[in-house]
């Protein structure tokens, strides 16, 4: 059985963590970009968030990610549907991918 969203998040607020780096899921704004999805993952972290609007943001990551390298892409899309799904279990494990891509991406 998943672990839903409300659960994971409260998971994620006793592990959240700014992911490292500055710049964005995206090459011709990285700055913003990548300074939204921190924004994002803090609020997440804060608990201040309700999963309909984590569904939100997470989109606007992920239609931002579209310019983005492959991993990237990939880890937004795979929020994106663990979010949607309301599979916490999943969303852990791509918000982990995402900081990594960004991170492997110089961003």
């Amino acid at each position: 059985m998943t672990q839903p969203m409300s659960e994971a998040v409260g998971i994620r607020r006793l592990t959240a963590r700014r992911p490292s780096g500055t710049g964005t899921v995206g090459s011709g704004h990285r700055t913003l970009g990548r300074d939204h999805y921190r924004n994002i993952m803090t609020d997440i972290g804060k608990g201040v968030l309700t999963p309909a609007e984590i569904r939100g943001k997470i989109k606007q990551v992920s239609d931002d990610a579209v310019i983005a390298p492959a991993a990237v892409q990939a880890a937004a899309t795979q929020m994106l549907a663990a979010t949607t799904a309301d599979n916490g279990d999943a969303f852990l494990q791509a918000s982990a991918s995402m900081d990594r891509a960004c991170s492997a991406a110089g961003s």
